[in-house]
């Protein structure tokens, strides 16, 4: 048999649950509409200019992000290329130690620590 709460059906189990809880309920999104986005009784050519000011200032920030965006992308590239060097250098090292040690020589030709 099902129950219902303010927010719909609850089964036997959830009442049981529910009668020893704490519940919490939290507010449902609402978003706040900014004073930009309210149209405002002047003439359509008016709301027209306004929304379109809007749209330019979100297209200028999403270009800067953008921007950004590449920089980073290129910081990135960066920092892996060296470290992809940087891996093949120790992967060489490492090569040269292990060389010695089969050959038997025990010596280390490897990279200088």
């Amino acid at each position: 048999m099902l129950d219902t709460d303010a927010d719909g059906p609850m089964s036997a189990a959830a009442r049981r649950e529910a009668a020893g809880a704490n519940v919490i309920r939290f507010p449902g999104r609402v978003r706040p509409v900014p004073e930009t986005a309210v149209p405002r009784t002047d003439d359509a050519a008016a709301t027209l200019d306004r929304a379109l000011l809007a749209l330019n200032q979100a297209l200028a920030t999403q270009r800067e992000a953008v921007r950004v965006w590449r920089q980073s992308l290129g910081e990135l590239a960066g920092s892996v290329g060296s470290l992809a060097y940087n891996l093949r250098v120790l992967d060489a090292g490492w090569a040269a130690v292990s060389a010695g040690l089969k050959a038997g020589t025990g010596e280390n030709t490897g990279p200088p620590a």
